[in-house]
């Protein structure tokens, strides 16, 4: 059980672990798709000028960009995987403590014994099983016999 229990901390330390990794890299993305049309518009804006120099530095700055936009899109889509599946391990080890707890109930059992605290030890006295109870025959007719049959059956039977 303990095992169980250390293996449910840490699913939910490693759901915790990259539910932050998948919205630090969704920030990121976030972030770098803001850089990408920042570099496009200044792209746009230095065709204009049609300065050769710049348009290769805007052009070589926009290509590192939109690079930089799909390594973090790709570590995104491999965070939003680990979320889920540190979540299916979550759910997963939160059902085996269930199964475990379920298997670790008790039979219900009625006590054969009665456990007596004492100065030397627990001392356990087994409990008598309730005796069942006979149904008494309804006789419909008093058996009449004499003394002589009564004696003459007594002696069949030893």
């Amino acid at each position: 059980m303990a095992d169980l229990t250390a293996t449910l901390k840490q699913a939910q330390e490693t759901y915790e672990r990259a539910q932050k990794s998948y919205e630090n890299f969704n920030e990121k993305y976030r972030e770098a798709k803001q850089a990408v049309i920042s570099a496009q518009s200044t792209f746009a804006g230095v065709q204009n000028i049609g300065d050769k120099t710049t348009i290769a530095a805007s052009t070589q700055l926009l290509k590192s960009v939109q690079e930089n936009l799909d390594r973090i899109s790709a570590n995104l889509l491999v965070a939003k995987e680990n979320v889920k599946a540190a979540r299916l391990n979550l759910e997963n080890a939160k059902k085996a403590v269930q199964v475990e707890k379920e298997n670790h109930q008790p039979l219900k059992q009625p006590e054969t014994y009665t456990q007596i605290s004492t100065s030397y030890g627990e001392i356990k006295l087994a409990k008598k099983a309730p005796r069942p109870t006979l149904k008494k025959k309804k006789e419909t007719a008093p058996v009449k016999m004499t003394r002589a049959e009564y004696r003459k059956r007594l002696n069949e039977d030893r």
